[in-house]
């Protein structure tokens, strides 16, 4: 008995430790994925970080560094924090480099020590300054009431365009990691086909507003509450503009 003992203890003694701690684990992922906040604190919480951080931006894509001190200012426990931060990754305003998600989902002992404002909400939080000229018209044109006639060109400001439909092939990518094998596979061809669009500077095309009807459309019952519904919203907008 003591030979039995010795021989298989340790090793009982570690498939115990084995499924407590995957209990454990799937536990707490259940427990941070059932977090509920109303979207209205959850909307506020997110409008007064990102603020906060484009005060210190030094541009897009550009990380800054943060600390203990900051995010304890707002006066959130980690996990509800951590929900935040989550659901402004997932809508594409912000990202958080070599931050551990999936450890701190179960640990929830640490927050990201670093942020960096996506060109989307960069620019949304940048002081406001006059607009341009919503389109430069060159020949001879008519502004006005009545009949408009325009020989020539119109020149329109796609600025914001690009950098939001980057911001949306960046969640894209993201969200296909956690899908089946055909669902990516659909997602990543429909994120090459807006990156492209950028790259050519033709926003404004058929398989852009395809790509963009489909996407408007997509929701998972894994992401439906983050993911699926910020890729749905944000295509849906992004349709709306181009479509102008």
């Amino acid at each position: 008995m003591v030979e039995w003992t010795l021989t298989y203890g340790p090793a009982i003694i570690l498939a115990a430790l084995g499924v407590a701690a995957a209990r454990f684990i799937r536990v707490r992922r259940i427990k941070f994925a059932n977090l509920s906040l109303a979207e209205d604190e959850r909307e506020e919480m997110a409008v007064a970080i990102l603020s906060e951080l484009r005060a210190s931006s030094p541009g897009p894509d550009r990380p800054i560094s943060v600390g203990w001190r900051f995010w304890r200012s707002f006066g959130w426990p980690t996990d509800r924090l951590l929900k935040v931060l989550e659901y402004m990754m997932h809508r594409g305003w912000a990202e958080f480099p070599d931050f551990a998600w999936n450890t701190q989902v179960i640990l929830q002992s640490a927050l990201p020590t670093s942020v960096a404002l996506t060109p989307t909400s960069y620019h949304e939080y940048t002081p406001a300054v006059p607009a341009p000229p919503s389109y430069v018209v060159y020949g001879p044109a008519h502004i006005g009431t009545g009949d408009q006639i325009v020989n020539g060109g119109f020149e329109y400001h796609w600025d914001e365009v690009e950098d939001r439909l980057l911001d949306l092939v960046r969640v894209i990518y993201m969200e296909a990691s956690h899908q089946t094998p055909e669902t990516a596979t659909e997602l990543e061809r429909l994120a090459d086909v807006l990156r492209n669009a950028v790259a050519e500077h033709e926003a404004k095309n058929s398989k852009v507003r395809s790509a963009l009807r489909w996407l408007s459309g997509f929701t998972t019952d894994a992401a439906s509450s983050a993911a699926g519904t910020g890729i749905a919203a944000t295509a849906s907008m992004m349709l709306g503009m181009i479509q102008r």
